[in-house]
């Protein structure tokens, strides 16, 4: 290979990782609102599910929920055969 050849491409290198760096520079996230419109809630801890066929309590679900209260509008929830609290299905009624 010519000292020539060799050059141009370790300029080509460098000019693709220069004009790869000018054009995925981070931006700024904007901020979280205060209170965001709605989440979608699955009611599994770690190591539940029906694979396991170990389903969470009422308490865990209500507990989980109770971090949410104040921080949104409306929680989509899908039932859970083994657990299903009436106050997780209405949730949103006690979040005004």
């Amino acid at each position: 290979m010519h000292k020539s050849s060799f050059l141009i491409a370790i300029a080509i290198a460098a000019l693709t990782i220069m004009g790869w760096a000018y054009y995925n520079q981070p931006t700024p996230e904007p901020a979280w609102p205060p209170v965001i419109q709605g989440f979608a809630f699955s009611p599994f801890q770690d190591k539940q599910g029906p694979i396991y066929s170990k389903y969470p309590s009422v308490k865990q679900i209500e507990s989980d929920l109770a971090l949410l209260a104040g921080k949104t509008h409306s929680i989509r929830t899908y039932t859970v055969e083994e657990t299903t609290s009436p106050r997780s299905r209405n949730w949103r009624a006690s979040m005004a």
